[in-house]
């Protein structure tokens, strides 16, 4: 069993790259916040980008997350997650991972299996963990490749299937991630 310190540690680099992949499109103020309080979340995120406080930020992001706009969600599920800007709560977290998922956001996915794999504000479910890791991989997410093979090598949630994980591996290693590089390096088991 991963250690709740492994599983940070772990947690902080998918948030880290998720970050990193998350574009920040800006709209003029005094038409966002009108487009914003008529449900166009796009509109709320660009003001929780432009917003002078976290807690600002957060009021409008959860706006944005309300009228489905996935980026939003995954935003306000990194600062539950972090407890910046928000206080940290990661039940919180994994409902707004949740949406964001549901909403086609495949970092979102991957972090939210990650959460499922060890319990971390959620039920531990290496299935669920795997489903989700699924749908981001096929969608090219290649963290959650990473995130799968890692789960087919060890059979958790899922049948042992050292091919398909070697595969995924390879692939997601190919695109850079170190995750999936250090697993095609590990001993066979």
């Amino acid at each position: 069993m991963m250690g709740l310190n492994n599983h940070r540690k772990r947690l902080a680099i998918l948030v880290s790259a998720a970050l990193m992949v998350i574009p920040h499109a800006v709209m003029a103020a005094p038409d966002a916040a009108t487009q914003c309080k008529s449900g166009k979340g796009a509109a709320c995120y660009s003001l929780s980008i432009k917003a002078k406080s976290p807690k600002d930020s957060a009021g409008w992001l959860k706006a944005g997350c309300k009228a489905k706009h996935a980026r939003s969600c995954l935003t306000l599920a990194l600062m539950y997650h972090s407890g910046k800007g928000l206080t940290k709560n990661s039940k919180k977290a994994a409902q707004n991972f949740k949406s964001a998922c549901s909403l086609g956001e495949l970092n979102s996915c991957t972090l939210l299996g990650s959460m499922h794999q060890d319990g971390y504000g959620t039920n531990k479910d290496p299935k669920i963990a795997a489903s989700l890791f699924k749908r981001a991989c096929k969608g090219q997410n290649q963290m959650g490749c990473a995130a799968l093979a890692e789960l087919l090598m060890k059979g958790e949630g899922v049948a042992k299937n050292r091919k398909k994980a070697t595969s995924l591996a390879k692939r997601a290693c190919k695109k850079g991630i170190s995750r999936a590089c250090k697993l095609l390096k590990a001993p066979v088991k």
